[in-house]
C-alpha cells in the first residue's frame, strides 16, 4: 500500500511537473508569437498611418504651391505688361495679395526678356538688377509657369521663387514672386508625428526645400539618400513609398510635379516605443497566469469564453440597433413626404363630403337631378379613400422589410419605389428627379431590407445636399456591367471638398450642420454593401455635385422577386 501510495505520489509529481512544463512552454511560445505578431501589426499600422499623413501633407503643400501659381496666373490675365510697369502698381497688387492670402508673398517683380527687373515691390531694392544669368530665370522663361528650387540669397536666407510667363515665347516677360518660407516650413513641420523622427522636403540634388538654415542639419540623413529615394519612388509607381534602412522607416511622396520629395524619417525604436509598456504588461500577466493556470485553467477559460460570447452578443445587438435606428430614421424622412402626398386625396374627400352635407342641409327639391351628382361625389370619395389606403399600405409594406435574409431583389423596382416616395420632398425643394434604369438588369440575390436602407440613405443625402439650392436634379441610374450591377445616385449640390472624400465613410463623420446628421448613414451603407460582396465609391466636384456608385455582384436567383411594395392589396 505504501509502495502504491509512493508510486501515486511520484506519478502526481511527474504529472504536475509535466503540466507545469507544458503550460510554461505553451505560454512562453504564446508570448513570443503574440508579441511578434502585435509588433508586426503595430509596425504595419504605423506605416499606414505615416503614409496617410505624408500623403495628406504632400497634397496640402502641392495645393499651397498651385494656389500661388494661380494667384500669378490671375495677375497675368487681368493686367497688361504696361499696367504692371506703372509706378506703384506692383506695390498695390502685393498689398492686395497678402491681404487675401495671409501674407504668403514677400515681393513681386516684373522681369524683361533680357532679365532686367523693370518693376519691383518688396523689402529689397532689386529694381534695375539683372537676373539673366540665374539658373532659375533660364528655366522659368522656358515654361508658362514655374516653381523653382529654394536658393540661398547673399545674406544666407532661403528664397522660393514662383514665376508666370507673359507674352510670347520669343519675347517672354516674367512676373516673379518670392514666397514666405515660414509658411512652407510650417506645412512641412506639421507632418512630423514622432519627436524622434524628422521630416524634410528635398530636391533631386538633396537640397532641403523648406528653409536652408533651419532644416539643413535635420535633413542631412535624408539628403544623402536623395538619388536612391527618387529612384525608388519612380519605380514604385504609387503616391506614397515606404522604405526601411538601418532601423529607420522612410515614408515619402513627390511634390512640385515630381521635382521634390516630402520625406518622413522615423526610427523603428520610436515607432515601437509605445508598445514597450503593453509588452511588459503582457509578460507579467502571462507569468502570473502560468502560476495560477495549473489549478484554475478550466475555470478561467470558461469565464473568458463566456465573457467573450457575452460581449460579442452585446456588440452584435448594438450594431443591429444602430443599423435599425438609421433605417427607421431614413424611412421617417420618406414618410414625411408621403404625408404630404396623402393630403391631396384628403382635401378632395373633404370637399366632396362638404358638398353632400350642404345638399342635405338644403333639402332635395329636385332628387332626380341631384342623384347623379351625389353618386359622382360618393364615387370620388371612394376613389380617393382607396388611393390613401394604397399609399399607406405601400409604405407599411415597404417599412416592414426588416429581415436580413437574402432573397431575390428587383433592384429597378426597389429604386422606383424609393424615388417615388421621395418625389414629394423633391418637389417641395424644387428638385427634378430622373431615372435611367436598365431593363436588362437581372434580379440580385441579396437582403432586400439592407439594399433598401443603402439606397434610401443615398437618396436622402442627395436631397439634403440640394435643399438650399432650390434648382437641383436627382439622377438615379442602373446598368449591367459584365457580371456586376452598377447603381449610381447623383445630385447637383455643393459637392464635397477633396480633402474630405477619404473620410466620407468614417463613422460619425458628417458634413451636415449640427442636428441634421449623426455621421452613421454612409458608414452603415459602406458596411452593408461590403457585406453583400460589393463596393461603394464617391466622386464629387465642388459646386457641381456628387455621385455615389454602388457595385453589386450578380448571382443566380430564381425565387419570386422582392423590392416592390405589396401589389396584391386591392
Amino acid at each position: 500500500m505504501q509502495k502504491t501510495n509512493a508510486m501515486g505520489h511520484k506519478l502526481a509529481i511527474w504529472v504536475s511537473a509535466f503540466v507545469l512544463l507544458f503550460v510554461s512552454l505553451t505560454l512562453a511560445l504564446t508570448y513570443t508569437l503574440v508579441s511578434h505578431g502585435l509588433e508586426a501589426a503595430y509596425a504595419r499600422r504605423s506605416s499606414q498611418y505615416l503614409s496617410s499623413i505624408v500623403r495628406q501633407h504632400s497634397i496640402q503643400i502641392d495645393s499651397f504651391l498651385r494656389e500661388r501659381r494661380a494667384n500669378l496666373a490671375f495677375l497675368g490675365k487681368s493686367r497688361t505688361v504696361d499696367e504692371l510697369r506703372s509706378h506703384g502698381h506692383l506695390e498695390w497688387l502685393l498689398w492686395r495679395l497678402n491681404g487675401q492670402y495671409e501674407n504668403a508673398f514677400e515681393d513681386l517683380s516684373l522681369i524683361s526678356p533680357q532679365g532686367e527687373v523693370t518693376a519691383y515691390a518688396g523689402h529689397e531694392g532689386l529694381l534695375g538688377s539683372n537676373v539673366f544669368e540665374a539658373r532659375w530665370f533660364q528655366r522659368a522663361i522656358a515654361k508658362p509657369s514655374y516653381v523653382g528650387d529654394v536658393v540661398a540669397m547673399p545674406d544666407g536666407s532661403p528664397k522660393l521663387v514662383v514665376t508666370l510667363r507673359l507674352g510670347s515665347a520669343k519675347e517672354p516677360w516674367l512676373i516673379s514672386a518670392t514666397l514666405r518660407m515660414q509658411l512652407m516650413a510650417d506645412l512641412v513641420r506639421s507632418a512630423a508625428q514622432f519627436t524622434e523622427g524628422d521630416v524634410a522636403v528635398i530636391n533631386r540634388a538633396g537640397v532641403p526645400q523648406s528653409g536652408l538654415n533651419a532644416s539643413q542639419e535635420q535633413s542631412r540623413p535624408v539628403s544623402a539618400m536623395a538619388d536612391k529615394l527618387f529612384a525608388m519612388h519612380a519605380a514604385s509607381g504609387s503616391a506614397v513609398t515606404t522604405y526601411e534602412q538601418n532601423g529607420d522607416l522612410y515614408v515619402f511622396a513627390d511634390l512640385n510635379e515630381g521635382r521634390w520629395l516630402l520625406v518622413s524619417r522615423t526610427p523603428n525604436a520610436a515607432i515601437q516605443q509605445p508598445f514597450a509598456a503593453p509588452k511588459k504588461q503582457l509578460l507579467d500577466k502571462l507569468i502570473l497566469l502560468a502560476l495560477l493556470l495549473i489549478g484554475g485553467a478550466a475555470m478561467f477559460v470558461h469565464y473568458v469564453t463566456r465573457q467573450t460570447r457575452r460581449l460579442a452578443a452585446e456588440k452584435d445587438s448594438l450594431n443591429t440597433q444602430v443599423i435599425e435606428a438609421n433605417r427607421l430614421g431614413a424611412l421617417g424622412e420618406l414618410a414625411a413626404g408621403v404625408a404630404h402626398e396623402i393630403n391631396n386625396p384628403l382635401a378632395i374627400i373633404r370637399e366632396e363630403s362638404g358638398w353632400i352635407e350642404d345638399v342635405l342641409d338644403d333639402g332635395f327639391d329636385n332628387p332626380e337631378a341631384l342623384e347623379g351628382e351625389i353618386r359622382r361625389s360618393v364615387t370620388q370619395i371612394n376613389t380617393q379613400t382607396l388611393r390613401c389606403r394604397d399609399i399607406t399600405h405601400k409604405l407599411l409594406s415597404f417599412a416592414r422589410r426588416s429581415t436580413g435574409h437574402e432573397a431575390c431583389v428587383d433592384v429597378n423596382m426597389l429604386l422606383q419605389e424609393i424615388v417615388g416616395f421621395a418625389e414629394q420632398r423633391a418637389r417641395y425643394i424644387n428638385v427634378t428627379t430622373r431615372m435611367r434604369l436598365d431593363p436588362a438588369l437581372p434580379m440580385l440575390s441579396a437582403s432586400p431590407s439592407e439594399l433598401q436602407q443603402v439606397f434610401i440613405n443615398l437618396v436622402n443625402n442627395a436631397l439634403d445636399a440640394m435643399e438650399d439650392r432650390r434648382d437641383g436634379t436627382l439622377t438615379v441610374t442602373s446598368r449591367l456591367q459584365g457580371n456586376t450591377a452598377v447603381i449610381t445616385v447623383s445630385d447637383t449640390g455643393q459637392g464635397i471638398p477633396d480633402t474630405l472624400l477619404n473620410k466620407i465613410f468614417d463613422p460619425f463623420f458628417t458634413t451636415k450642420s449640427v442636428g441634421k446628421g449623426n455621421g452613421l448613414g454612409l458608414s452603415i451603407c459602406h458596411g452593408l454593401v461590403t457585406r453583400a460582396g460589393g463596393d461603394i465609391r464617391v466622386q464629387s466636384e465642388l459646386h457641381k455635385g456628387t455621385t455615389f456608385t454602388v457595385e453589386l455582384p450578380v448571382t443566380p436567383c430564381s425565387a419570386e422577386p422582392t423590392g416592390n411594395a405589396d401589389r396584391s392589396i386591392s
